[in-house]
């Protein structure tokens, strides 16, 4: 080997202390994380219900999703169990808040579909994607790439958006399609339209097994990067001002006239 040949070991990454750094910083809750989640969910409902892939994806770009998830799987692969709690808590609040602004969204655009000539019929082509056996077959292998992706680029410290867009994809569309189908269901029910209801909430409920399927797929196959790439517990923490030791009057003043 020369010395312009490029390593390939699992082991090579950023050290510990530094992967910790980027990921807490991205779990922790912000008034910008609830900002993006919000108008990424906005922008995501018009997509699903206009049946536009490109408006969807363009929702995927916009979801802070990956922050909480890789602050649960590295939590638990450093034995950080505060990190663990914040990430579970942050990715839970995120996925409750995606598909309380599907049942707002469902609840305003249900009605501009019973305009005549409205082009696009609930449920449109891309919410039953959402909820449809062959994607939740697919979806293993969407979630367990992304999984892998956003663990390795973590470990290289280049988290970038495409890693986010990967993830997003797997959670954001159907955690906001299962609050609009929802709203459906009901909406059905009022008018007297059992079989909808029945389908609406089917619908729904595909919906929600795959973002929860994902999600658990996603943290275990992270979880598996980082153990590959031999990320282990920080064995010291920091040292705060509150953890060194205290001096008497008599050294200070020494120390502060030298």
């Amino acid at each position: 080997m020369t010395e312009e040949q490029v390593s390939i070991a699992p082991t090579e990454r950023l050290s510990v202390e530094e992967i910790y750094t980027k990921i807490a910083t991205g779990t922790r809750l912000s008034f910008d994380f609830l900002a993006l989640l919000v108008v990424s969910c906005i922008i995501a409902a018009i997509g699903l219900a206009t049946n536009s892939p490109v408006i969807i994806v363009a929702g995927m770009l916009l979801a802070p999703l990956m922050g909480p998830i890789l602050g649960l799987s590295f939590g638990v692969i450093i034995k950080d169990r505060r990190l663990v709690m914040t990430g579970i808590k942050n990715e839970a609040f995120g996925l409750s808040i995606a598909v309380i602004m599907g049942l707002i969204m469902g609840a305003v655009l249900i009605p501009v579909t019973l305009i005549p000539g409205w082009p696009w019929p609930w449920p449109t082509a891309e919410m039953l994607a959402r909820a449809s056996l062959w994607l939740l077959a697919l979806g293993i292998v969407v979630a367990a790439a992304s999984g892998a992706g956003v663990a390795l680029a973590a470990t290289r410290g280049d988290i970038g958006s495409l890693v986010g867009v990967a993830i997003a994809a797997s959670l954001m569309p159907p955690a906001v399609n299962a609050g609009m189908n929802l709203v459906y269901a009901v909406f059905a029910l009022t008018n007297g339209n059992i079989v909808l209801f029945y389908f609406g909430l089917e619908v729904a409920g595909l919906s929600f097994v795959l973002v929860l399927m994902n999600i658990v797929l996603i943290n275990i196959v992270a979880m598996a990067v980082f153990k590959l790439k031999q990320v282990a517990p920080i064995k010291s923490k920091s040292i705060f001002w509150h953890d060194l030791p205290q001096l008497d009057k008599k050294r200070r003043d020494e120390l502060w006239h030298r």
